[in-house]
C-alpha cells in the first residue's frame, strides 16, 4: 500500500466495495498524505474512475458512506473501551 501511495501516477477505480474497504481507504489516505495533503497535487497525480455501483453523485449518496464509516468507528471505539 505504501508503494502505491508514493506512485507518480495513480489510477483509482471507485466502487461501492472500494469505498467500504479499510485497506482501500488506507491506500487512498497514503496517496493523499504523499501529495502533502494538497488538492492540486492529488488531482495532478491521481485519476479517479467512478464505477456505477459507487453512489457518490449526490450529498445523500455520499452521506451513506459517511454513516458506514461512522458505524465502523463506533464499533471499534466500543471494543477499545471494553
Amino acid at each position: 500500500m505504501e508503494r502505491i501511495g508514493r506512485g507518480d501516477r495513480i489510477f483509482v477505480f471507485l466502487s461501492d466495495k472500494y469505498l467500504k474497504s479499510t485497506y482501500c481507504m488506507t491506500e487512498l489516505f497514503d496517496v493523499w498524505r504523499n501529495c502533502r495533503e494538497e488538492d492540486s497535487a492529488l488531482i495532478e497525480r491521481t485519476r479517479f474512475y467512478v464505477l456505477p455501483c459507487a453512489k457518490i453523485a449526490t450529498l445523500a449518496e455520499r452521506t451513506q458512506y459517511v454513516l458506514h464509516w461512522r458505524t465502523k468507528f463506533d464499533e471499534m471505539d466500543a471494543l477499545v473501551k471494553a
